[in-house]
């Protein structure tokens, strides 16, 4: 009876204890493919993706193997990554068996993270790529005489429900700052938080307080539309808030800075 139940409670972890599951390969490529569009691209930043990962995905993007980048100098790294997303419309990362890395550090500067999703030990990051010049506005706001946002881009100012927006924004660093989180916001026209992403700049590489004073820094963050946004009017904001206790940044323009607009098509 003992052993019965001693095995009951082994099967019962098995299923429930997320620490005990085998990576799900299966549910990082039903993502991806579910979300892909064309232009996309995948990087695995892990083992040999053709032993597990490319039996589950069975889509159109072109999947490169990163397993030669493991032990690469920065220079390589930088001409390989390089090589690999020319051209590309959106970057999908597939991250498992290690830590973030020089990769991903590249990768930050030069895409648009969205919030990564995990799928039991894989992580996988949609990032927005390059394409045509966004089109800038003049911000000029003060944040606590800290940082000062001199200017903000968004991507596309019409979309279609489910598009990424690439949001840029340019600061000054006037005095060190504490390390602020961003909160970017997409509000309907009523002013409800229809989305919202909390994070550290550049992917959580670059905390605030690491800003050099006297410097320009360019932070890049995508905003994933989702699948079934009505359409209409919808404004984004960013918020700054002191990851320490939480409080808000008040600026002139208010504690959520309008960024832009965007308008979804039916």
């Amino acid at each position: 009876m003992v052993l019965t139940a001693a095995n009951g409670v082994a099967i019962q972890r098995l299923y429930t204890d997320s620490s005990l599951h085998k990576p799900d390969f299966r549910g990082a490529a039903q993502q991806i493919m579910q979300q892909e569009r064309p232009g996309d691209l995948i990087l695995v930043d892990g083992p040999d993706p053709q032993k597990v990962f490319l039996h589950y995905y069975t889509g159109r993007a072109a999947v490169f193997d990163l397993r030669d980048l493991a032990n690469a100098d920065g220079p390589h790294i930088d001409r390989t990554l390089t090589a690999d997303t020319q051209g590309a419309g959106r970057v999908w990362e597939l991250l498992y068996f290690h830590g973030p890395s020089t990769v991903q550090q590249w990768l930050a500067q030069r895409g648009w993270p969205t919030p990564p999703s995990d799928h039991n030990g894989i992580r996988l990051t949609l990032y927005g790529w390059h394409g045509a010049s966004d089109p800038v506005q003049e911000m000029g706001v003060n944040f606590n005489g800290q940082l000062w946002l001199e200017r903000a881009a968004i991507s596309q100012t019409t979309a279609q429900a489910g598009v990424l927006l690439r949001v840029t924004t340019a600061w000054q660093v006037q005095q060190p700052p504490p390390d602020y989180k961003f909160s970017l916001r997409l509000l309907d026209a009523a002013g409800n938080v229809v989305q919202a992403d909390d994070y550290v700049p550049q992917n959580w590489f670059a905390p605030t307080s690491m800003w050099p004073v006297g410097q320009p820094f360019v932070e890049q963050r995508g905003l994933l539309l989702p699948q079934a946004l009505p359409s209409g009017l919808y404004r984004i904001t960013l918020r700054l808030y002191d990851a320490a206790n939480g409080a808000a940044v008040e600026t002139a323009a208010g504690a959520d800075v309008v960024l832009g607009e965007v308008r979804v098509a039916e």
